[in-house]
């Protein structure tokens, strides 16, 4: 009498479930996307911002309060707008990734950020090509760059994100920077807690490689007199000052998916002969009046609540797929000892 062809099908069914479904469903979601299509928006930010034409007509404000470079920092409200969107690129493995960011001071457009770049979709680096395309514009001055090799990741983290350092592009610079674990953290929901990496990025003053950006007159248009002797610099001396930035980065997340669910960002664009004098200018306390952009780049609540529902999506179905796997793998052993019982009747 031949077996029972029903407890053959359900066998070879389970056995396709229990071992077949964990590798198809990770073959799904781990891959960076080649659909995407994310937008992201930042709080408003009380920030400072730099008004050329204020500071030029600084004669006029002398009996304002202001002095010098002050007197071209007004206050303003600041938002960030970006967007980012994927197609798939010259080979199965890779992705071609647009994305763009502008910061806007009451609706204005003062700064933005452009790039292209081919990803590897199993690990989100760049390919060892020159592939990457960007550009940073700040005040109507544009510098442009590529095609290049990146060697450093932008737009996401490996799909089992490790406690540890990586390397971190930043297109306002046009360079990369350790990105730094910190700590794991628990993000409140509505439904519970997010587990999260928290990683930190520190860049000290570095120039904003725009061209032809900078004021340029003698010394004592731009620094006091106690500020001149600090520097030892001549008060009728010719100087050119230029934008340098510096920024501490915190992103967090989840290590499941290596999708970032959350950014906060405090970013200092101020002027400086060169990077050792907005040092010195930083800790001196005096980056406010030599402000071109201070402020906070903070995800708003929609953006941050998009992103861990789009994790919690994924979250939850590989929850899903490993409970169907255990329970398929659980059905093929009770099926197998009924096939070999009743294997056994028959020989008995």
């Amino acid at each position: 009498m031949p077996l029972p062809k029903a407890l053959l099908a359900s066998l070879i069914l389970t056995l396709l479930l229990g071992f077949g479904l964990p590798p198809a469903t990770l073959a799904h979601y781990k891959p960076f996307p080649t659909d995407l299509s994310r937008s992201i928006h930042s709080e408003a930010s009380d920030a400072l911002i730099f008004d050329e034409a204020a500071f030029r007509d600084r004669v006029a404000q002398a009996g304002a309060g202001c002095e010098r470079l002050a007197c071209g920092v007004r206050k303003a409200q600041v938002v960030a707008e970006g967007h980012a969107s994927s197609e798939p690129g010259a080979k199965k493995n890779q992705a071609r990734v647009h994305s763009h960011l502008q910061f806007k001071a009451d609706n204005q457009v003062f700064l933005s950020t452009s790039e292209e770049v081919t990803l590897q979709r199993d690990s989100t680096y760049p390919i060892a090509d020159p592939t990457a395309i960007s550009s940073v514009e700040l005040f109507g001055q544009r510098a442009e760059f590529g095609p290049e090799v990146r060697q450093s990741m932008h737009h996401g983290f490996p799909f089992i994100t490790l406690p540890r350092t990586y390397s971190y592009f930043d297109p306002i610079i046009h360079d990369h920077y350790p990105l730094d674990f910190v700590d794991r953290r628990d993000l409140p929901r509505a439904d519970g807690s997010l587990r999260v990496f928290e990683f930190h990025q520190h860049i000290p003053p570095h120039a904003v490689p725009t061209q032809g950006l900078e004021l340029a007159g003698v010394a004592a248009d731009f620094f006091d007199e106690e500020e001149l002797a600090a520097r030892q610099l001549d008060p009728g001396a010719q100087r050119s000052l230029k934008p340098f930035y510096q920024v501490d980065r915190t992103l967090f997340v989840e290590p499941k998916t290596g999708r970032i669910v959350d950014r906060k960002e405090h970013i200092e664009m101020i002027w400086a002969l060169d990077y050792v004098e907005a040092q010195m200018s930083i800790d001196a306390g005096e980056a406010e009046k030599r402000a071109i952009f201070i402020g906070d780049m903070n995800w708003d609540k929609d953006t941050v609540a998009a992103q861990e529902a789009e994790v919690t999506k994924v979250i939850k179905n590989l929850h899903l797929m490993r409970i169907i796997s255990w329970v398929a793998k659980m059905a093929a052993l009770v099926i197998t000892g009924v096939l070999l019982y009743s294997w056994w009747r028959r020989r008995a």
